[in-house]
C-alpha cells in the first residue's frame, strides 16, 4: 500500500480535470501516492479525459460512480482507500507544485495534527474582471478554517471520531462536507501551511448565490454540531476569535489584505442584502438527512 492517495472528487470538469491532476502529482517525488478521480454523475466528458491521462499519469485510476453527490464520494473514497493519509481534493483547482509532499510531511511529522490544507487562493492569471473582485471579495481576514478545495487527513483519527459518533461518514445531505469534517477534531489538531491551492472564482453574479448558499450550510451544520458535538468550534468571545484570526496569518501583507477584503465584503453584502436574502429563501427549507429542520418562518437571518 501506498504511504497517501488523492481522491479527487469530480463532477462535471472536463475543462479542469487534467489541470488539476497534473498539478497534483508535480514536485512530490519524496511520496509514494495514488490518484483517484471520483467521477460522480459526471454527464459531460470528465470521464474521457481521465481515461485520455491513464496512460501516460503513474498511479493515476479512475473510478465511475453514478450519482451526482460529493458527500457519497467522499464516503466511498474514504472505505475504498486505506492509507495512512487520504487527500481529499476538488476537481477544478491546482495545488501549487510539491503541497502533496508538504501536507504529507506536515501531518506524519506532527502527530498532534489530523487534519491539515494549505492556503486557498484565487489563481492570480487569466481571470476577468469580474472574477478578479469575487476572488479579492472571497479573502478571509484569516485561513482558519479547513478549504474544502484541497485537504488532507489522518485516516485513523477520522475513522475513529466518526464511529464515535456512530456514523459511517458524512451524512447524507450535507451541503459543506468540508466544514463537517472539521467538526471531528479538536481545533487545535487542525493545521493551515504555507503552500496554496489556487481555484477560479465564480463570476460575481454567482457569488451573491454562495453567500446565501453559505448562510443555508452554516445553519445546516448548526443542528449536526449541537447534537454529535463539536470540539473545534465553541463559544468564545469577540477577542478571543480575534486573537486566534490574528496567530493564524504569519505574514503581515496576508494580514492587510484579508483586512481589506473583509472590509469590502461587508459593504457588498450590506449593499445586496435583500438580494441575498432572496436567493437564500429560493434554497428551500433547510434539511437534515432528507428530513425539514429549518422551514423559511424559522430560518435565520443572519449571513456568514
Amino acid at each position: 500500500m501506498k504511504q497517501a492517495c488523492v481522491c479527487v472528487l469530480a463532477y462535471n470538469e472536463q475543462n479542469h480535470i487534467a489541470r488539476t491532476v497534473q498539478a497534483i502529482r508535480a514536485g512530490n517525488d519524496g511520496v509514494d501516492f495514488d490518484v483517484v478521480v471520483y467521477a460522480n454523475g459526471c454527464t459531460d466528458q470528465t470521464t474521457e479525459v481521465v481515461k485520455g491521462l491513464l496512460a501516460t499519469v503513474p498511479n493515476l485510476r479512475l473510478r465511475e460512480l453514478a450519482k451526482p453527490s460529493k458527500p457519497e464520494a467522499w464516503n466511498t473514497a474514504f472505505v475504498e482507500n486505506q492509507n495512512l493519509v487520504l487527500f481529499f481534493s476538488d476537481g477544478d483547482i491546482a495545488p501549487e507544485p510539491g503541497c502533496v509532499a508538504r501536507l504529507y510531511q506536515c501531518l506524519t511529522e506532527n502527530p498532534t495534527v489530523s487534519i491539515v490544507c494549505p492556503e486557498l487562493r484565487p489563481q492570480p492569471t487569466g481571470l476577468p474582471l469580474d472574477k478578479r473582485l469575487t476572488g479579492f471579495l472571497q479573502i478571509p481576514f484569516a485561513q482558519d478554517f479547513l478549504n474544502g478545495a484541497f485537504y488532507a487527513v489522518r485516516r485513523d483519527v477520522i475513522e475513529r471520531a466518526l464511529k464515535e459518533r456512530e456514523l459511517d461518514g458524512i451524512p447524507s445531505g450535507i451541503v459543506g462536507e468540508d466544514a463537517f469534517v472539521q467538526t471531528l477534531v479538536p481545533r487545535t489538531a487542525f493545521r493551515v501551511t504555507e503552500q496554496r491551492v489556487f481555484y477560479e472564482p465564480p463570476a460575481l453574479s454567482d457569488y451573491y448565490k454562495y453567500l446565501a448558499r453559505i448562510r443555508w450550510q452554516n445553519e445546516q451544520l448548526a443542528y449536526y454540531r449541537d447534537e454529535l458535538g463539536d470540539p473545534v468550534r465553541k463559544k468564545s468571545s469577540t477577542v478571543q476569535r480575534l486573537r486566534e484570526k490574528l496567530s493564524a496569518t504569519r505574514r503581515f501583507t496576508r494580514l492587510i489584505e484579508g483586512a481589506m477584503s473583509t472590509a469590502t465584503r461587508r459593504i457588498v453584502t450590506a449593499a445586496n442584502r435583500r438580494r441575498i436574502d432572496n436567493l437564500y429563501r429560493k434554497l428551500g427549507p433547510v434539511r437534515r438527512e432528507g428530513q425539514e429542520i429549518l422551514g423559511s418562518s424559522t430560518r435565520s437571518i443572519s449571513t456568514k
